[in-house]
């Protein structure tokens, strides 16, 4: 992750020690990391090992929306998945040049989060509730997830159909 999004892991870190309560784990590594990541409304996704993370993915088996801080990540499978659906992205520039606060994107992610609790508070399956868009993402997170794995090697959902198909296209550009 050195090259995208250089200095975002501390930028979060200086965050989450500012705002607390907006932040579920303040550790960078727990055993019990899934399990706090269920009670999440985003998964912060920054860099790890190169422009992507493994939590990514994670977040995505959990039913959570993950929350991309890696500027310049190309996603597999783009054309067969639309990620948009599913995740939001922060653009965080290069060294980070987000403000202390997060600036306007991360205040449109906490009014929208706030906005989910609210509605959706003890996880009531109303008609507003399932028709928000967070829901909406965490329902397609949910659905998209068997698209991510390795599993299902019988059908056409799993992650070895899509690189096959991406495989397969004609004059495939190789993207940089």
């Amino acid at each position: 992750g050195y090259h995208c999004s250089k200095g975002v892991r501390l930028w979060l870190q200086f965050y989450c020690r500012q705002h607390p309560k907006l932040c579920l784990f303040k550790k960078r590594y727990h055993p019990t990391l899934l399990f706090q990541m269920t009670r999440a409304v985003f998964a912060a996704c920054p860099a790890g090992w190169a422009c992507w993370s493994s939590r990514f993915y994670n977040a995505i088996y959990q039913g959570v929306v993950p929350l991309v801080m890696a500027d310049g990540m190309i996603f597999p499978f783009g054309d067969g998945i639309s990620y948009d659906s599913f995740m939001e992205q922060v653009d965080t520039g290069n060294p980070v040049s987000l403000e202390d606060n997060g600036g306007e994107a991360f205040d449109r992610l906490v009014r929208l989060g706030k906005s989910w609790t609210r509605t959706c508070r003890d996880m009531n399956q109303t008609m507003d509730c399932l028709q928000h868009p967070i829901s909406q993402k965490m329902i397609r997170a949910i659905q998209i997830r068997e698209y991510m794995g390795w599993q299902n090697v019988e059908t056409n959902r799993n992650a070895f159909y899509l690189f096959e198909q991406e495989l397969m296209k004609p004059n495939a550009p190789i993207r940089r």
